[in-house]
């Protein structure tokens, strides 16, 4: 999927309502079937599960963390 569409997809899913900063943040891409931990409220993600990510995220950065359906998991703070 590419980034406008996964972009529109997100705008989508929220009826519009995700205001422009939302929008900007860099993302991060899960591999299938990698979520399972997030959504079982694990505090952390391992780099082994990370897809790719969308935007150059520092450290620090504040990301939002997707499924690979495009299904938004979390916002996070990055850490390379």
């Amino acid at each position: 999927m590419a980034a406008k569409d996964r972009k529109q997809s997100l705008i989508s899913r929220y009826d519009g309502k995700i205001i422009k900063d939302q929008l900007m943040k860099p993302l991060v891409i899960l591999h299938a079937g990698k979520d399972k931990p997030l959504r079982r409220r694990h505090p952390w993600l391992f780099s082994g599960a990370i897809h790719y990510l969308e935007g150059a995220p520092g450290p620090g950065d504040i990301v939002d963390v997707v499924a690979a359906d495009g299904a938004w998991l979390a916002r996070a703070e990055y850490s390379p």
